[in-house]
């Protein structure tokens, strides 16, 4: 740890505010930055996958439960809008 004038940055030298206070950090350049945030998300994408799936699949319980007219039409629209891609595969009109 700092001593207690260094962290204020305060000495004996000084009246007031001393301006080691308000140096800037060492600066390290770091190409690799966008690298590294990738492979962690993706580690931690990964790792916690299960997790996620499980608050998923609870929380569309509990929301299901609470509204069941809502699932009612949610399933009816999903039901038009595959019925629409059969249709258009039919036709050809699909890309």
């Amino acid at each position: 740890m700092r001593p207690l004038p260094e962290f204020l940055g305060t000495s004996a030298t000084t009246f007031c505010i001393d301006a080691r206070a308000f140096t800037p950090p060492a600066q390290h350049a770091d190409n690799t930055a966008p690298e590294k945030i990738r492979n962690r998300l993706s580690l931690n994408l990964s790792y916690f996958a299960s997790n996620y799936f499980g608050i998923f699949i609870s929380v569309s319980v509990i929301i299901g439960l609470s509204h069941p007219v809502m699932l009612f039409w949610l399933s009816v629209i999903s039901m038009g809008w595959w019925a629409h891609a059969k249709s258009l595969k039919g036709v050809g009109l699909e890309k």
